[in-house]
């Protein structure tokens, strides 16, 4: 059995812990702050592999709904081409329940309802002298169908994103198709950001006696709050570690020798720290409860696949026989 412990950089919270049940006691979600746009958490008990499936799950796997399509019946723009504005338009966030609709069948690709597809319009004319921005607002949904008149009003999350410029008596008039996709498809599908870092063991040594200018070193090597300095009775300043969860896996100790001969760091491959940045459309809560689902579903898959296969092997083995 390999052991666990043989890189000298990590160290494990629960080195003895192997099993999914043992993983199971030990495991624990601790929130350190939440907004609408992020959620940081510490994930305690889990091995680096799980918590990577669900980042990679976050950024490919939800589904949300962007622009797929653009059909241009007028352009006389002299500074933007179609191709230019089709990309940007495609970037839009678009605030969309996708549970809504259906993912459109690729292999016919033409064949888009309501029940696939939204439908918007961009009809924009510069009537004045001066020439004029064409932002997101004025990209106006057009509902299809009795069942699309039932949602809630669909807009684009963030109006004031300039598209383009027109120039006096230049037009732009394009029909746009949303579709339900997922980042795994495109880019633009993905609901958010995700990343997570080890949480980092930082130990001092002979702290009593390095000097005042190793001190100062050792605290501007590593991120504000993580290393505070104290005052000894007798008089001598000497480091303390504050905060260790502020340490994003910094290496510039390792520039100084007196400072790399006074610190080790190390760092916990069951203690992570998880981040999910949401691009909007989405609460990054939400995002992560929308992955673990994402998952389980996925494993009940492969359960279905493995038992599938063993009783084939199983079959052929008694026929053989």
């Amino acid at each position: 059995m390999v052991d666990i412990q043989q890189f000298t950089d990590y160290v494990y919270r629960f080195p003895d812990v192997q099993h999914i049940d043992q993983t199971l006691s030990v495991l624990k979600i601790q929130i350190e702050s939440i907004n609408e746009n992020e959620i940081n958490f510490d994930i305690i008990g889990l091995k680096p592999f799980f918590v990577n499936t669900i980042r990679q799950l976050i950024l490919n796997e939800i589904p949300t709904m962007a622009i797929e399509d653009v059909y241009f019946q007028e352009n006389t723009s002299t500074l933007f081409n179609c191709d230019y504005i089709a990309q940007r338009l495609a970037l839009i966030p678009i605030v969309a329940n996708p549970n809504d609709f259906k993912f459109r069948n690729k292999n016919d690709p033409e064949r888009l309802n309501s029940n696939n597809c939204i439908v918007m319009k961009l009809n924009r004319k510069n009537t004045s002298s001066q020439t004029i921005k064409v932002y997101a607002e004025d990209i106006k949904w057009e509902p299809m169908g009795a069942r699309q008149h039932l949602l809630s009003p669909i807009t684009l999350l963030y109006p004031k994103i300039p598209i383009m410029y027109l120039k006096p008596n230049e037009e732009i008039i394009c029909r746009l198709h949303c579709v339900k996709g997922r980042g795994l498809d495109h880019m633009k599908f993905s609901p958010g950001f995700a990343r997570y870092y080890f949480h980092s063991q930082i130990t001092l040594k002979d702290i009593k006696t390095i000097s005042t200018e190793t001190v100062q070193r050792i605290k501007s090597s590593f991120p504000a709050g993580v290393i505070e300095t104290k005052i000894r009775p007798d008089g001598r300043i000497i480091p303390i570690v504050a905060n260790e969860r502020l340490d994003h896996h910094t290496r510039s100790f390792k520039n100084f020798e007196d400072v790399a001969n006074a610190v080790q760091v190390k760092y916990y491959r069951d203690h992570l720290i998880f981040i999910i940045e949401s691009y909007g459309v989405k609460n990054p809560a939400e995002m992560f409860i929308n992955a673990l689902d994402i998952f389980q579903y996925k494993i009940k898959i492969w359960e279905e696949r493995i038992r599938r296969i063993k009783t084939e092997s199983e079959t052929k083995s008694k026929s053989n026989d």
